[in-house]
């Protein structure tokens, strides 16, 4: 009787107080960030503490909706989601300072335990087959990708400079950017062929020359032609 009771009162108490599961970062490129931020002259603390810079958010959904819980990622990349009743939630995680390759999840909290799903933007319905069930003990993966570098190149300046230029229409589709390649190869060719291939253009002038020089022939004779007097025919001679 008393072991039935004691039970009882533990699922109540288990009931009231919710359960919950801890989530980890793995992968994350500690050496890349240090690397960049050593690149741009940050070396504050605060620029290296990259736990604290990670967002993590558990929303409600359906019944639970409006409800909010925030939670502090640790030095281990890890926090701790806790106090969860049973209903649908969304996992929610970002970084500032690298990608994530999967930020968003779906959490089932049911009586006993608790099941995550990957959960895609824009995709209403969650594929099933991808939930597995986590726990203290069984934390929750998330991989991070590569860092986030936030003052541009050089040469993404450049392409966003003929992106908003007058000429940005043709670089925009792929076609207009071909016959643009071939017309100014065309342009350039000449000139090219001129500094580096004297020789070449040397004979290409020639080339031109005689062209020209025959053009100027054919055109005379014909010239001539069109101006010498016709003669009479012999039907026009017996008459």
């Amino acid at each position: 009787m008393k072991l039935s009771s004691i039970f009882g009162a533990a699922c109540v108490v288990q009931g009231i107080v919710g359960l919950g599961f801890k989530a980890q970062f793995v992968n994350v490129p500690e050496e890349k960030l240090e690397l960049e931020n050593k690149r741009v002259g940050k070396t504050l603390p605060i620029h290296r503490n990259y736990p604290s810079r990670i967002d993590a958010q558990i929303v409600g959904l359906g019944s639970k909706y409006g409800e909010s819980h925030k939670y502090l990622v640790k030095k281990l990349y890890e926090f701790d989601v806790e106090d969860l009743a049973v209903g649908e939630y969304e996992l929610l995680v970002h970084s500032h300072d690298f990608h994530i390759r999967k930020n968003r999840y779906r959490v089932s909290v049911g009586e006993n335990e608790i099941s995550v799903l990957d959960d895609f933007y824009g995709i209403e319905e969650v594929n099933a087959t991808s939930a597995r069930v986590v726990s203290a003990e069984s934390p929750l993966q998330i991989e991070a990708s590569k860092i986030k570098v936030y003052d541009e190149s050089p040469q993404n300046k450049l392409v966003e400079m003929l992106m908003q230029s007058p000429f940005g229409f043709i670089f925009r589709n792929r076609l207009y950017t071909i016959m643009f390649v071939v017309c100014m190869g065309l342009m350039i060719l000449p000139t090219a062929i001129l500094w580096f291939f004297p020789e070449l253009a040397d004979q290409f002038a020639d080339m031109q020359k005689e062209a020209y020089e025959k053009r100027a022939e054919r055109a005379e004779a014909e010239k001539q032609q069109a101006a010498a007097p016709v003669k009479p025919s012999k039907s026009k001679r017996r008459a």
